[in-house]
């Protein structure tokens, strides 16, 4: 058996198998006693399907389960969440692709859903982000063009939120804020080094 993922409190499965109607390709095995709250098929279309459509389901649950493993996010209420998650879109992002452009105005944070990045800044290498990290944050919050080259090094998935989505993010969660900027701020000192 290999292990995929390990799930904890508020997270769901067996969403897409009943979304696409088609058989689960992963095995769950509880590791404590756990209490679980289940939805037979019928009850899962009529309460969700019906009301928000498979597409938007799936979107919300997959976004939703990768936040709530993020540290920026795992804290955040179940509502919020939800809320947020619809404000997240997914973009590919294919290998050798700029994300972000260097000296250019940028209109997008970046969480990295899958695959990689290669950071640069006037040409040298300074860092490589994975699943879970993210860019973008710094020339949003200073209103400033982008101070590095943001690459695809591999094929890859990110989730988009747009400039003014992101600015609300960060209004009305203070910690978040808060820790955005410092992240800013340690990448600026990295990086002041190299130049």
């Amino acid at each position: 058996d290999i292990s995929v993922a390990k799930l904890g409190e508020g997270d769901v499965f067996g969403e897409i198998a009943l979304l696409e109607q088609r058989p689960r390709t992963s095995s769950i095995r509880t590791i404590t006693n756990c209490n679980l709250l289940a939805l037979n098929r019928q009850d899962f279309e009529n309460l969700l399907v019906d009301t928000l459509g498979a597409k938007n389901i799936k979107h919300l649950v997959q976004v939703c389960a990768f936040l709530r493993r993020n540290p920026l996010f795992n804290d955040w209420p179940s509502q919020a969440l939800i809320k947020i998650a619809n404000e997240f879109i997914f973009t590919d992002c294919p290998a050798g692709s700029d994300v972000i452009e260097e000296g250019r105005k940028n209109e997008f944070f970046y969480l990295i859903y899958e695959g990689e990045f290669n950071v640069s800044r006037e040409g040298k290498p300074i860092a490589k982000l994975g699943p879970g990290d993210f860019c973008g944050e710094i020339s949003l919050l200073r209103g400033t063009p982008a101070n590095a080259q943001v690459t695809a090094a591999a094929n890859s998935r990110a989730l988009k939120l747009d400039k003014d989505s992101f600015l609300d993010l960060v209004s009305q969660d203070f910690v978040m804020a808060l820790a955005l900027d410092r992240e800013a701020d340690r990448r600026d000192d990295e990086t002041e080094g190299l130049q």
